[in-house]
């Protein structure tokens, strides 16, 4: 367990995600947690574990910060709501993007389609591998606006970052100069941006906006959700930014070659993970939304047109 001041850093573990785990944070003073982790009992052995190591416990915690509801994030608030009294703290948004696991289901069919995706064996699929890719659902939380404090003494400061997440926040304490990142920055990946057809947003836009909200605070550590804590902000945002820049060139060199569906551009772009012909079908499926978000930026800049033929989305310029 690392220590930053009040600040006490926990690992919770994730089961069968790549990431291993999400990186919770304490503040002893304030009784207060930042972000909880996926559910498992690994994951609830291992937050009860380390709380008592920074002198605490369960029921001893008076206030949970989501940054978003992303399962590997709240996935723990039931427990929770179970061995404690604390309040769960979301920002208001989250409680227009919860979504159903039955809606979910025929959202991800019609989007498999109009993506151009051709498997005949994505159904199957999608009843296995659906189950926990919802939500948290959000209306008994209290909800948190831009610019809010967490405390009365104004340490903690609520910034909205949408973007990764509609609803996502990161948490400035100004005291220690510490930014609480969420997944908004991390400092090797690029959080996952991505779009799905019921959504009439523009999240890269969003992404970037948020990126340049944080850029120039005054911050001398980073602590993210995941991977390991970092300095040096400006310069993983600017990196950050020159990524998305990249991408979107890419992307209009793509479809200058001939009107394309998002399935057929993704699998020509450069993917960090794996190449497109090894990646797994939901994978797959994830980087055609990612796609798809960078695709809407362009078309809504002028860069690119959209048209729908036959229920498919193609882009050219």
């Amino acid at each position: 367990m690392k220590q930053f001041g009040d600040i006490c850093q926990f690992k919770i573990p994730l089961i069968r995600n790549p990431l291993k785990y999400t990186l919770t944070y304490f503040i002893k003073s304030q009784n207060t947690l930042i972000d909880l982790g996926g559910e498992s009992e690994e994951a609830k052995d291992a937050l009860k574990r380390q709380l008592l190591a920074a002198d605490s416990s369960l029921s001893k915690i008076e206030k949970v910060v989501l940054t978003h509801l992303h399962r590997d994030h709240s996935g723990l608030t039931n427990y929770l709501k179970e061995n404690s009294n604390a309040t769960i703290y979301t920002h208001y948004v989250s409680r227009n993007y919860s979504i159903e696991n039955n809606d979910l289901k025929e959202l991800i069919l019609k989007e498999f389609y109009m993506f151009g995706e051709n498997s005949i064996i994505f159904p199957k699929i999608i009843l296995h591998q659906i189950q926990n890719k919802s939500s948290s659902r959000s209306e008994a939380y209290v909800s948190l606006n831009d610019n809010d404090y967490l405390d009365s003494d104004k340490r903690f400061q609520v910034i909205w970052t949408p973007g990764h997440a509609p609803e996502h926040i990161c948490i400035y304490d100004n005291q220690l100069k510490i930014l609480f990142s969420g997944d908004h920055v991390l400092p090797r990946i690029t959080p996952h941006i991505s779009l799905h057809i019921n959504e009439k947003t523009n999240p890269l836009k969003d992404y970037i906006e948020s990126l340049e909200k944080i850029k120039k605070l005054d911050i001398k550590l980073v602590l993210p959700a995941h991977e390991s804590e970092f300095k040096d902000l400006e310069k993983r945002v600017e990196g950050i930014e020159k990524h998305h820049l990249s991408r979107l060139e890419e992307i209009k060199d793509t479809v200058r070659k001939g009107e394309k569906t998002v399935h057929q551009i993704s699998s020509e772009l450069s993917w960090k993970s794996s190449p497109w012909g090894f990646m797994p079908f939901w994978i797959k499926h994830m980087a055609a939304c990612e796609t798809y978000a960078h695709l809407i930026y362009l078309r809504n800049r002028g860069d690119i047109y959209e048209s729908i033929k036959n229920g498919r989305l193609y882009y050219k310029i």
